[in-house]
C-alpha cells in the first residue's frame, strides 16, 4: 500500500511538472492554434527571427530564411523565404511551427503557420511582440508583455516630457533613392507621436518627395552622407539640408521592427527639444549608431 501511495505521489508530481512545462498552451495567435510549446520553428522572415532571438527564443528556431546571418542562429537550416518557402526543407527539418510574413500556398507544410505582418503603428508593434512571444511560449508569455510595455511606456514618457513644447515638422528619408515615410508606415507613426506635422503625410506608404512641403528637420538614412544628400535632387534645395538640420539614423531596425529602433528614435527625437532635454549642436547634422 505504501509503495502504491509513493508511486501515486511520483506520478502526480510528474504530471504537475509536465503541466508547468506547457503553461500557456494551447495558444491561439492570429487565428491559428498552437497545441504545445514548439521546439523546431521555421522562421521565413529575418525580422521575425531577430525579434524572437531578442526575446530569448533562439534555441527553439531550427530553420531560417535564405541568406540569414543572425548571430546565434548559425546552425539553423535555410528553408526559403516568405514569398518562396521551401516545403521540402521545412519537412526535412520536421518543423512543428512556421512563422511567416505572408500566407503560404496550401499544402506547403503540414504544421501550423502563423502569419505576422510588419506593424505600421506603435500599437501594432506592441501586438507584434506579444504575438511572437505567444508563438514560442504561449499566450501568457511574459516576454511579449514586457517588450510591448517598454515600447509603449518609452513613447508615452517622451510625449509627456515634451508636453507643450513647439514640435517641429519633419520628414523621414528611409531610402537613399529618395523614398520618404508617408501615412501608414511605422517610421511616420512613431516620429509623428513625438514631433509636429509629417510633411510627407499626404503620401501613402513610402513615396518620393514630389509635392511635399519642406520639413523643419529631416531624419535621414545613414546610407547617405550630408554631402550626398546635398547633391540629391529635391533635397539639395531644402533649407534644413543646407543648414544641417538633418539627423542620420540606422533605418534597418525600423524595417526589421527590432526593439533596437528605440536606440535610434529616442536620441534623434530628444535632440529636437534642447529646452527640454539639453543642447543640440544644430550644425552639420547628427548621426546615431
Amino acid at each position: 500500500m505504501a509503495r502504491r501511495r509513493g508511486l501515486a505521489l511520483l506520478l502526480a508530481a510528474a504530471l504537475l511538472l509536465a503541466g508547468c512545462g506547457k503553461k500557456g498552451f494551447p495558444a491561439t495567435v492570429q487565428g491559428v492554434t498552437i497545441s504545445g510549446a514548439p521546439k523546431r520553428v521555421a522562421v521565413l522572415s529575418e525580422h521575425l527571427a531577430e525579434a524572437a532571438v531578442g526575446m530569448g527564443y533562439g534555441g527553439q528556431i531550427a530553420g531560417v530564411c535564405d541568406g540569414s546571418r543572425l548571430p546565434g542562429l548559425e546552425d539553423a537550416q535555410p528553408v526559403g523565404t516568405a514569398l518562396l518557402p521551401d516545403g521540402a526543407a521545412i519537412a526535412e527539418l520536421k518543423a512543428d511551427l512556421v512563422l511567416s510574413t505572408q500566407p503560404l500556398p496550401e499544402g506547403t507544410v503540414d504544421c501550423p503557420v502563423v502569419v505576422l505582418a510588419a506593424p505600421t503603428t506603435l500599437e501594432g508593434l506592441s501586438g507584434f511582440y506579444r504575438d511572437i512571444a505567444a508563438c514560442f511560449a504561449g499566450e501568457r508569455a511574459e516576454e511579449g508583455r514586457l517588450f510591448a510595455a517598454d515600447a509603449e511606456s518609452w513613447v508615452a514618457a517622451l510625449d509627456e516630457k515634451i508636453g507643450d513644447a513647439d514640435r517641429p515638422s519633419f520628414a523621414v528619408l528611409c531610402d537613399p533613392r529618395g523614398y520618404l515615410a508617408g501615412t501608414g508606415t511605422l517610421e511616420a507613426d512613431l516620429f509623428g507621436r513625438l514631433l509636429g506635422e509629417n510633411t510627407a503625410a499626404a503620401a501613402e506608404g513610402y513615396a518620393t518627395l514630389e509635392g511635399m512641403a519642406e520639413p523643419e528637420v529631416l531624419f535621414c538614412t545613414d546610407a547617405l552622407t550630408l554631402e550626398e544628400l546635398q547633391r540629391l535632387p529635391g533635397f539639395a534645395e531644402m533649407a534644413c539640408v543646407q543648414e544641417g538640420r538633418v539627423v542620420f539614423l540606422q533605418m534597418a531596425p525600423f524595417e526589421r521592427c527590432s526593439s533596437a529602433l528605440f536606440l535610434q528614435l529616442i536620441p534623434a527625437v530628444t535632440a529636437q527639444y534642447p529646452q527640454v532635454f539639453g543642447g543640440w549642436d544644430g550644425g552639420q547634422g547628427q548621426a546615431y549608431s
